[in-house]
């Protein structure tokens, strides 16, 4: 019992923990088309941060003496320093912050003994200090996209609502957002998507509807919604990522809604 709890506790946060022979069978491998990724989208100006496990995979996939990486300004990899001391390392997080835009590339292994629990951390602070979205995840290696300016986000999204009624107090039908940005659109925690729908006369926000689920770039989710005993007159609905911001804020045109008055 005690050698069984020593190896799987480690482990505990993977679910398919003795099922994963399609990716411990190659090791690095997670990383791949991460990498490839970056090579191929990263743009002047941007920085590609690689978190200290990371480093043999990207230095074998990229080259192993250069620190550029893609079509893009010279010596724009930062490599982590793997002296993560304390419950997540300041330096680490302030020269991810002082990029103002940074592909983050976490490398997490989830063998005996080497769960890594720094990424979470480090991720939370950034989280903390500006716009960290997910664009992707290989099994457990995500790759992510941080940076302070909101002009600079990769996310994008549209909302329509095909079925959608507003008569007598009552919102009722359902919304569907469809992903046109670069990042993947969370469904809880931090960038959770969801629907808010606000009073247009007061701003006051009357409803948030959760989507509840991941959506992925190109893909669509839908929302339904039945919100009753609202005073008449014209509402707006906006897409919201939780702690992040609104696409109202990125350039989308909420819906305008007009509600009728309650008969009868």
């Amino acid at each position: 019992m005690l050698i069984a709890v020593v190896l799987l506790l480690p482990n505990r946060h993977f679910s398919d923990y003795g099922g994963g022979a399609q990716w411990t069978l190659k090791p690095g491998n997670q990383a791949t088309q991460l990498i490839r990724y970056v090579q191929d989208n990263i743009q002047d100006g941007e920085f590609f941060f690689s978190f200290s496990s990371a480093n043999y995979v990207v230095k074998y996939k990229n080259g192993c003496h250069t620190d550029t990486i893609g079509n893009a300004s010279p010596n724009n990899i930062i490599w982590g320093s793997g002296l993560q001391l304390n419950a997540s390392d300041s330096s680490e997080v302030s020269r991810v912050v002082n990029t103002h835009g940074a592909y983050v590339l976490f490398y997490n292994s989830y063998y005996p003994f080497s769960y890594d629990v720094f990424p979470s951390m480090i991720t939370a602070d950034l989280e903390k200090v500006g716009y960290m979205d997910l664009i992707m995840d290989d099994y457990y290696t995500p790759l992510y996209w941080f940076t302070q300016d909101i002009s600079k986000v990769k996310a994008a999204a549209t909302l329509t609502a095909p079925d959608l009624t507003a008569t007598n107090g009552t919102i009722s039908g359902n919304f569907v957002a469809t992903n046109t940005g670069k990042t993947v659109l969370q469904s809880d925690g931090y960038g959770a998507l969801s629907v808010a729908i606000r009073n247009a006369a007061t701003g006051a926000q009357v409803a948030s509807i959760p989507f509840g689920q991941s959506v992925q770039p190109g893909d669509s989710a839908s929302v339904k919604v039945d919100i009753h005993d609202l005073p008449p007159g014209q509402y707006a609905a906006d897409l919201v990522c939780q702690d992040e911001y609104s696409f109202s804020q990125l350039g989308m045109t909420p819906l305008t809604i007009t509600v009728s008055a309650t008969t009868g």
